[in-house]
């Protein structure tokens, strides 16, 4: 007999003994699947999935098989326009980069008990269309009550393909709560996220020191490079938005220009999207 699939079976033995008696007896049979080891770039959805839930069992590390730098194209599909947000995005392919190892808080433990992420992984460019912060040009709230955060937990999320959304975990997002009270530190539980300028950066230009250097927040391995925090739109150097509210205005968020540079604009201005997550 020969079984090719992971499952559990029973077997059934017929014996009869001199007497003529006959006996069954069952026996259960366990069969473990072969974990196959896959490139990030490479690996099929399905593969990739098995290994972050063998990682997440205990396992394996997935760092020991993959690293920072390492990119893998996928196929978003198409987001509609979320109020008060107006930004559409078609079906379009992005080339998402692990970013960092570990570096985020999980909300809810792994299986075997680990509270960080394996690796942050991010767009390595924007989205093909531009969209804003939100409509009213403040950030009284910050990136907690900002609909674009709605927008990365919900539209954006639903975009990746169902075949690789399990992956993806909730994670703690340091934000300010801007506004007048731009000194508060909030904890975001997300999905999906914007970068923050400490992020990018790993120090603070625009947004407030006092909670990105609070020690919740650090830089992005991946950006460590400077022209990894150029993004392209539709092959064009753009600017693109982060989630850090900017600490001299109640109106602006940050952005990164297109030279990679930090600036800060009202939130009603459409800039580049390039959302991360976590796995």
């Amino acid at each position: 007999m020969i079984i090719d699939n992971a499952g559990t079976y029973t077997l059934r033995y017929t014996a009869t003994d001199d007497c003529g008696k006959t006996t069954t007896v069952d026996r259960e049979l366990v069969v473990q699947e072969t974990l196959r080891i896959v490139p990030w770039s490479t690996g099929t959805d399905e593969e990739i999935v098995k290994m972050v839930q063998a990682a997440d069992r205990g396992e394996i590390n997935l760092s020991d098989y993959w690293q920072v730098g390492d990119e893998r194209v996928v196929r978003l599909s198409a987001m509609e326009a979320m109020s008060p947000l107006t930004d559409a995005h078609e079906a379009q392919d992005v080339t998402l980069v692990l970013m960092n190892a570990g570096g985020k808080t999980l909300n809810t433990p792994t299986e075997s008990g680990r509270t960080s992420c394996s690796f942050i992984v991010g767009q390595k460019d924007s989205l093909n269309t531009s969209g804003r912060i939100n409509s009213d040009n403040t950030n009284n709230g910050g990136w907690e009550s900002c609909p674009r955060r709605t927008w990365c937990n919900s539209v954006y999320y639903n975009a990746i393909p169902s075949t690789l959304r399990p992956i993806f975990k909730q994670v703690q997002n340091a934000t300010a709560n801007g506004g007048t009270n731009a000194s508060a530190t909030i904890q975001s539980v997300d999905y999906f996220a914007l970068p923050a300028e400490r992020e990018v950066h790993g120090q603070n230009y625009k947004s407030n020191s006092t909670y990105e250097s609070s020690g919740l927040l650090s830089q992005f391995n991946w950006y460590r490079t400077g022209a990894n925090k150029i993004k392209k739109r539709n092959g064009t150097n753009s600017f693109w938005w982060l989630r850090s509210p900017c600490s001299t205005t109640i109106g602006d968020f940050c952005y990164i220009t297109g030279e990679g540079q930090s600036g800060n604009g009202y939130t009603a201005y459409a800039y580049g999207i390039s959302p991360f997550g976590a796995i």
